[in-house]
């Protein structure tokens, strides 16, 4: 089984889905995790975003986890030096300085690390790295998972009506071989959205894999200055920190 989680985008940052699919073209998609849920998510597993469409959810875009967005400098210099002999870590700082304005706030990009393999630090191993920084007194930043610009999966949204499950904060696991099957076999009908029923909770986790082959280079990157949108004070590129960096 593919791993993979169900996250729902809410309306209070972006109310349609629409606005977070601009968005998206724009910047590319990066979440907010807490350090648990990462400690259960590895590279490669796919992300299905859902939006509310009336009353029930409507799946819409997915992505497969290749970055890790939101570090702090002090937080990812922690896990470089945690990097074995062998890896290969490549500093792209193709976007260093560049402004991110997203709905649900603001940031500006620090430093991007891109790394050969992904076998050497497996997220669960990222996370327990970040919550040991954490509890030595690091600011850790606001971890995000993200896609990387290889993405796989980022190849456009399947519609499909969630009739079943709640809209819910965070991550979840979802089993998306179930969902695939339900909703191929649900079809279109008059023009509606292929509508499913069922939760698609995941049972057993140990069929439960990642699609990352480990040949597709991985991303971890710090920012500065986070500012979520309802205390947003960066309303443009020329008002940010950016020459600070």
């Amino acid at each position: 089984m593919q791993r993979a989680w169900l996250h729902c985008i809410g309306k209070r940052y972006y109310p349609t889905r629409e606005s977070f699919l601009d968005e998206a073209d724009e910047y590319g998609i990066t979440r907010r995790v807490s350090l648990r849920t990462l400690a259960k998510m590895n590279w490669g597993d796919t992300i299905i975003c859902a939006h509310k469409d009336g009353k029930t959810l409507v799946t819409f875009r997915q992505f497969a986890i290749g970055m890790v967005s939101g570090l702090s400098r002090a937080a990812l210099t922690y896990v470089l030096s945690n990097v074995p002999e062998g890896a290969t870590v490549v500093l792209d700082d193709r976007s260093r300085g560049e402004l991110v304005n997203r709905g649900c706030g603001s940031f500006a990009i620090e430093d991007t690390f891109e790394i050969d393999l992904a076998s050497w630090l497996p997220l669960s191993e990222l996370a327990q790295l970040l919550q040991a920084a954490s509890d030595g007194g690091v600011d850790v930043g606001m971890p995000m998972v993200g896609a990387s610009d290889h993405d796989p999966l980022d190849c456009g949204p399947q519609l499909v009506r969630l009739k079943d499950v709640p809209h819910r904060m965070g991550f979840r696991q979802f089993n998306l071989d179930e969902f695939v099957g339900a909703a191929n076999k649900a079809g279109t009908t008059n023009g509606r959205l292929p509508a499913v029923h069922g939760q698609f909770y995941v049972w057993d986790d140990d069929d439960v894999v990642s699609g990352w082959d480990g040949a597709v280079p991985i991303k971890i990157q710090s920012v500065r200055k986070y500012t979520k949108r309802e205390n947003a004070t960066i309303k443009s590129p020329e008002a940010a920190i950016v020459d600070e960096l």
